[in-house]
């Protein structure tokens, strides 16, 4: 407001000045309102100037250094320069309607400088690492990422926050294909099977058969009668299955998805192939490929899963031939066994794993609800 009544003002005081430039006709006593609109327009021009440069400081506060104020936030949310920062943790909730305990992302403003929370209440959440990033100021765990359960359970959160393995409550709809157990039922989805022998195995309602508890996956699709495996499919078997594993590390290595510590045996393997000759690398390397969890060199019945379930519709003597395999009957299969099976010679069977060996046992699961540990997959497995 006052700037716009200082250039009026300046305007109206200076008409008779304009008036004698242009030449219009005036007396001595003009000459002298001439100087004094003179000095008064150019005292407006200082006070306009002046004005301006206010009105400017409230608008942007001058930077200092070339560094731009560190008070200022845009849109409440502190700068990147600010004090402030926005962090998350993860909390364990209690659900009032129905008595569950669900995982709950908070967002929190965290002094960066400091490291310390806005709120006291979360004191005891603050990650002692001395880190920039806002966000490091809380560490956010989901308690059951460390945990995994069996297949056929869930993880969740007890009262005291800890991970708990249960029964997996809803499996998906959109599975796929269906399942055949060793029971030879058919089951939607792997999630349905293994929900189900959950279920018998915790004598839990929804249970259809107690016998359910030792359930396993026999094969992918809908249970059907296969045929028997004659003697002579059973001899031809580790040739097929050879030369099956030969071609499976050949394309691999074509669409350059094989691991590259294996590249050199598989053009090895190129090289040494003959038709119905077993190739030794093919069929090492499908041994470190399914040796998974853990890394012991061992392939357990689980581990076998991937070559066993999609192949039991078309190769029906793959089950008796793995089966078979199983020399001192401990539902493992060891390099040695494993080469032997497929008619390797002795010398031929070496260790060519790029995974370092670990001990047996596994990872430390979560308790189970109702039980002080959950049972192992061998002990269900047996």
């Amino acid at each position: 407001m006052i700037y716009f009544l200082a250039i009026g003002t300046c305007n109206y005081r200076s008409d008779k000045y304009w008036a004698i430039l242009i030449g219009l006709p005036y007396r001595f006593t003009d000459l002298l309102t001439m100087v004094t609109s003179l000095a008064w327009s150019v005292l407006c021009m200082v006070l306009v100037i002046s004005l301006a440069c206010i009105d400017a400081r409230k608008t942007t506060k001058a930077s200092v250094d070339g560094e731009e104020d560190t008070d200022i936030a845009i849109n409440g949310v502190p700068n990147g320069n600010s004090e402030a920062g926005i962090a998350e943790r993860v909390v364990a909730v209690k659900n009032p309607a129905t008595g569950e305990i669900e995982l709950k992302e908070e967002k929190m403003l965290v002094n960066v400088q400091t490291g310390q929370a806005d709120d006291e209440e979360a004191a005891d959440e603050i990650d002692d690492s001395k880190n920039d990033d806002p966000s490091a100021a809380y560490t956010k765990i989901n308690p059951c990422a460390s945990s995994p359960c069996e297949e056929g359970m869930e993880c969740n959160i007890d009262e005291n926050g800890q991970p708990i393995c249960s029964c997996i409550k809803t499996c998906p709809s959109d599975s796929p294909f269906k399942v055949c157990s060793s029971f030879n039922e058919t089951f939607d989805s792997e999630c349905h099977m293994y929900q189900q022998r959950c279920l018998c195995q915790r004598e839990l309602a929804g249970c259809s058969n107690p016998k359910n508890k030792d359930m396993q996956l026999e094969y992918l699709r809908e249970c059907r009668e296969l045929p028997l495996c004659t003697p002579d499919e059973m001899a031809d078997f580790p040739r097929r299955m050879g030369d099956w594993l030969f071609q499976i590390m050949k394309e691999l290595a074509k669409r350059d998805e094989l691991a590259p510590q294996y590249r050199k045996y598989e053009k090895r393997s190129e090289g040494n192939y003959q038709p119905g000759q077993p190739l030794p690398h093919p069929i090492l390397w499908k041994f470190c490929d399914l040796d998974r969890v853990p890394n012991d060199r061992h392939i357990s019945r689980k581990e076998l899963m991937p070559v066993r379930a999609p192949l039991i519709p078309m190769e029906h003597c793959i089950a008796s031939f793995l089966d078979d395999c199983d020399s001192d009957n401990d539902h493992k299969l060891t390099l040695a066994e494993w080469g032997k099976c497929l008619k390797l010679e002795e010398a031929e069977i070496e260790d060519i794993c790029s995974h370092t060996m670990k001990q047996s046992g596994g990872s430390k699961r979560p308790r189970s609800a109702g039980d002080q540990t959950a049972p192992s997959e061998l002990d269900a497995e047996e």
